[in-house]
C-alpha cells in the first residue's frame, strides 16, 4: 500500500524528467519505473490501483502497457525469486526501449 501512495509522485517525477533526458537516461528511467511497478506486482497491489495513477500522466500509454506487461507475470513468494523477476523485467523493458531507438 506504501507504494501505491509514492507511486504518483514517481511517476510524475519519471516523466517531467523523461521529456528532458537523454535517450540512454530515459530508458533507464523506463526501467526504474519497471521496477517500482513490478515491485507492487509481486507486493499483489491490485492492478486497477496501479492503472488509475497511470490515467493521470503523459506517457500513459507506455506505462499502462508496462503494468499490463508487469501483471502478465507470475508473483512469487519467495524474495530471491521476487527480486529476480524484478530484475529480469526491468532489463526487458529496458531493452524494449534501447530497441526502439
Amino acid at each position: 500500500m506504501k507504494y501505491a501512495i509514492l507511486l504518483p509522485v514517481l511517476l510524475l517525477t519519471s516523466y517531467a524528467q523523461a521529456a528532458e533526458a537523454s535517450k540512454d537516461e530515459m530508458c533507464k528511467r523506463w526501467g526504474d519505473l519497471a521496477v517500482k511497478i513490478m515491485d507492487l506486482r509481486q507486493s499483489e497491489t491490485p492492478m486497477n490501483e496501479v492503472m488509475k495513477v497511470a490515467d493521470v500522466k503523459d506517457g500513459a500509454s507506455v506505462t499502462r502497457q508496462i503494468i499490463t506487461w508487469a501483471y502478465e507475470q507470475p508473483s512469487y513468494s519467495t524474495k530471491s525469486i521476487r527480486e529476480r523477476a524484478i530484475a529480469e523485467f526491468r532489463n526487458r523493458i529496458e531493452l524494449q526501449c534501447y530497441k526502439s531507438k
